[in-house]
């Protein structure tokens, strides 16, 4: 949730603002995308993005990254990627498939 709510905020001075999110699994992962057209995150942040208290909005707390990070890490022994695509970024999450 913390994914997308960021999207949109950052969409809101986009003429066609667009998220987009895919879900797909393969036999040993399930992987999820999150991507938007908001222009991407400055290169010069996108290794804070995921520390804790680290924001770029006036009224952020930074901790929604942390926890959406800490969660799928710790919680869901996953991992969880971004880059900067053509038109925004792209968030992918990946999971391990259980077969217990």
């Amino acid at each position: 949730l913390a994914l997308v709510s960021n999207a949109i905020d950052e969409l809101r001075s986009t003429q066609s603002p667009e998220v987009k999110i895919d879900i797909n699994s393969t036999n040993a992962e399930v992987i999820i995308t999150i991507e938007d057209n908001a222009g991407g995150i400055n290169k010069k942040n996108l290794t804070k993005i995921f520390e804790p208290y680290f924001t770029t909005k006036e009224d952020g707390s930074g901790i929604g990254l942390y926890l959406s990070k800490l969660i799928v890490e710790e919680s869901f022994e996953g991992k969880i990627d971004v880059i900067n695509k053509q038109e925004g970024a792209l968030f992918t999450l990946f999971f391990e498939k259980s077969f217990d």
